[in-house]
């Protein structure tokens, strides 16, 4: 089925429907996508839907943003994932600024600003990362309890050198406290694994890295299909190697 002819399907029916359903369902399929290729574009279609209905729903513009970031990161070419970065910034950035209160507003445009950050080449830049650790922090004051806002700053505190501010030290303290906050995000452990390993600290880093395989329902199953089990398994074949 065409994605037009599925945005139609969903206009048809999304009026009467309530929209939170709607976003639940898009959301389920976006984290399940790895179960079905056609899930991604399934959920695409109704946040679309979405926006044309009730262009105000906070759950719809953070879904949106999400969903472009992902288009974004599969695009084949730099212009291309550019033009993708740009339309989610500015969705989370209408999200920010309708209600600066919802943490997802402030996570998703910086998410999108530090991809874009990158892609230029500026992201290792004192005013780039001033600004997303800016964001990060404001979500983390909405709600502490927001997981991937510690992984972000740790990924933050790990990516640069020490020079420039970097700190591994730094960056376990932020990632602990996002495995803590959500035992079952995967994408966390696996970062806390890779800051271990820079570290020589092997024993912690495959703990983490058993840990993950372990997850019985990760908080993002698709991420941890595609994503994480892969690179955990990656990881734990070097340290092996290392060790012969």
């Amino acid at each position: 089925m065409s994605l037009v002819l599925s945005l139609l399907l969903v206009l048809r029916t999304s009026a009467a429907a309530d929209v939170d359903s709607a976003c639940e369902r898009a959301e389920y399929m976006l984290s399940h996508r790895h179960q079905d290729q056609a899930w991604f574009d399934s959920a695409r279609a109704i946040v679309a839907g979405v926006r044309l209905l009730e262009p105000d729903s906070q759950k719809g513009l953070y879904l949106w943003s999400r969903i472009l970031l992902q288009l974004g990161d599969s695009a084949p070419n730099r212009e291309e994932k550019r033009g993708w970065y740009v339309r989610a910034r500015a969705a989370a950035d209408t999200l920010r600024l309708r209600n600066p209160r919802n943490p997802d507003g402030h996570m998703w445009w910086a998410t999108a600003q530090g991809k874009l950050g990158q892609l230029d080449g500026i992201l290792s830049s004192a005013g780039v990362i001033g600004g997303l650790r800016r964001e990060y922090e404001q979500v983390l004051e909405l709600d502490s309890g927001y997981a991937l806002a510690w992984y972000a700053l740790g990924r933050l505190y790990a990516a640069r050198p020490s020079l420039l501010g970097g700190s591994l030290s730094r960056a376990e303290d932020y990632l602990r406290h996002g495995a803590a906050a959500d035992p079952d995000y995967t994408i966390i452990r696996l970062e806390l694994a890779r800051v271990y390993l820079r570290q020589r600290r092997l024993t912690e880093a495959r703990r983490e890295l058993e840990v993950l395989l372990a997850t019985g329902q990760p908080t993002n199953p698709a991420e941890f299909a595609l994503d994480d089990r892969p690179a955990a398994l990656e990881l734990l074949s070097s340290i092996e190697a290392g060790r012969k």
